[in-house]
């Protein structure tokens, strides 16, 4: 029997020209309290200033979760854990 998958926590980032948004919802979208904070960009980015930086926002988050989801297996290729005992 397959078990549904819900959304324990959302994480929001908003770019914008002049402000980024960083913020966590609960299951139901409310913001979850003290997890919510504004930055003021140094400058009022133009748009594809803005575009690029959610993109590589974007690759940082994926890179982040690839390795710390997806890590590699042990050298050898198989799946049994690496073990210290001789056989």
């Amino acid at each position: 029997m397959k078990v549904p998958d819900y959304v324990e926590r959302r994480i929001v980032v908003e770019i914008g020209r002049q402000y980024a948004y960083v913020y966590m919802t609960d299951r139901n979208g409310k913001i979850v309290p003290q997890r919510e904070e504004s930055f003021k960009q140094p400058y009022r980015m133009d748009l594809q200033e803005a575009a690029s930086d959610a993109v590589d926002l974007w690759d940082l988050v994926y890179d982040h979760l690839n390795e710390t989801i997806n890590f590699p297996l042990p050298e050898g290729g198989d799946d049994e854990p690496d073990s210290e005992e001789e056989d």
